[in-house]
Parts: C-alpha cells; sequence; structure tokens
C-alpha cells in the first residue's frame, strides 16, 4: 500500500554549466523565467505553480524529481516512512515545504506542498453557504467565512473553475481529469471521496479524455472536453452516478 498518493507532478531539477543557455532553450518550449538567483534558474509553465522545471548551475546532471503532496497531512505521514527526511522547509524561490526521498537509482524525489503560485496564474473562487471559495489548481480548496480561513482537507486538488450545482461544491479532480467530484449539500469540508463518502464519477461512459471545464445551471450539470459537450441531469442524490441522465454532443 502506498504511503499517499501524489497529487501532480511539481517540477524536475537537472544541473547545466551555463544558465543562459538552458534558459533560452526552455523559453523555446514555451516556459517563462519565474526566478533566477546565482546558482539556479526557475522556469514556470501556463498554470499556477511558481515553477515547473528548476536548473542548479553545475556540471550537467540529472538530479530528481518533485510530485506535490495533496495536503500538509500527507507530508506529515511521509516524512514517518522509512527513508525520507524530517518536513523541511523550502529555502528557495516559491517556497513551500518538502521531504525527500532516494529512489533506487541513487536520484532525488522531492514530495513538496504549500509551494506559491505564479503571480499571473488564475485562482478561482466561488460562494457556497455564505463562504468564498478559493482554488488555485496546486494547493488544497480553501474557504474564507469572513473571519477566518479553513483548508477543505477532504477536498482534493481540482483543476479549473469549480463550481455549486444543488447547493454542493463540484470540481475537476486534478490527479484524474475525466473524473468529478462533490461535497455534501451547503457543506463544502465533508464528501468528496474521503471517509465514508463516494462523492466521485469517472466520466468515461463515451470518451476517456481528460475534462476542460464544468458549468452549472438550473437544468444541468454541464462538462466540456476537447471536441465534445456533455450534460448530467438530475438531482444530485446518493445514487446521482446511476440516476443521472447524461448526454454527449460533439461541440
Amino acid at each position: 500500500m502506498p504511503v499517499i498518493k501524489a497529487a501532480d507532478l511539481a517540477y524536475g531539477r537537472l544541473r547545466s554549466p551555463d544558465l543562459d543557455k538552458q534558459e533560452e532553450f526552455l523559453t523555446a518550449f514555451g516556459m517563462v523565467r519565474a526566478d533566477r538567483t546565482r546558482n539556479a534558474l526557475y522556469m514556470r509553465g501556463t498554470d499556477a505553480p511558481h515553477h515547473i522545471h528548476v536548473t542548479e548551475l553545475g556540471e550537467p546532471k540529472y538530479v530528481g524529481i518533485a510530485f506535490h503532496a495533496a495536503s500538509l497531512e500527507d507530508l506529515e505521514k511521509l516524512s514517518r516512512a522509512a527513508g525520507a527526511s524530517a518536513i523541511e522547509d523550502i529555502d528557495e524561490p516559491g517556497g513551500g515545504k518538502r521531504v525527500r526521498l532516494t529512489d533506487p537509482d541513487g536520484f532525488q524525489v522531492e514530495i513538496v506542498h504549500g509551494m506559491a503560485v505564479s503571480t499571473s496564474a488564475r485562482i478561482y473562487s466561488c460562494v457556497l453557504a455564505d463562504q468564498i471559495i478559493f482554488s488555485d489548481g496546486v494547493n488544497t480548496p480553501f474557504m474564507w467565512s469572513g473571519a477566518a480561513f479553513t483548508v477543505l482537507a477532504n477536498c482534493p486538488v481540482l483543476y479549473g473553475q469549480p463550481r455549486i450545482h444543488y447547493a454542493k461544491l463540484f470540481g475537476i479532480k486534478a490527479v484524474k481529469r475525466n473524473t468529478i467530484v462533490w461535497s455534501e449539500e451547503n457543506d463544502p469540508t465533508i464528501g468528496y471521496e474521503a471517509g465514508i463518502y463516494n462523492n466521485g464519477w469517472e466520466l468515461v461512459q463515451t470518451r476517456a479524455e481528460g475534462l476542460h471545464a464544468l458549468f452549472a445551471t438550473n437544468e444541468a450539470l454541464y462538462y466540456f472536453r476537447e471536441r465534445t459537450i456533455g450534460a448530467i441531469r438530475g438531482e444530485v442524490t446518493p445514487d446521482f452516478r446511476s440516476d443521472g441522465m447524461g448526454l454527449s454532443t460533439p461541440a
């Protein structure tokens, strides 16, 4: 049994003797500089994470790979596993915390949580039960009551804009983008696929490709793929997966 499940790939870490040439090379692939120090280059993509690629100054070498943990609790659990480091503050641009491991070939594996998001990245929000819910596609969503922040610890990292449908928070699961998850009614802190709940639906009846967006109306929950639009009609009950009436049409 795995100790935890990684939420997403975070970044690769390499070494190069010329950071200028490395930046030019990565820019040609569409990446953008997130930060640069005397000894390292940090490049980002178009999504929320502060960076997705790290190049350290030095002789050419593959150093290792990093993954996002879904929560700080997962990071704490991993730190107690055999061969894992204690939780460390990441003293690099983007910050956050990490646990370090070594793979069977001797390369470094970093599991990170709490990395900053790009200042140009999208942060999505919606309102449920007088709470503002925020999601950045990297960290576990959280909500603001007007007095305090609460992390939605049972909710997975979500891709794109979460939606409210039948007084429940719906979202696309970032680590498995053909799957939607949802909360219990008027309570975004519980539900999803945590504990006693099984509020997830893998939408692969007609196509297995990832979802790009959700949109909710009084009539249906619409889901968008690259070339098709689907709709699920019906009340969100415990039997939603079997009772919901689906429709998929070319976009």
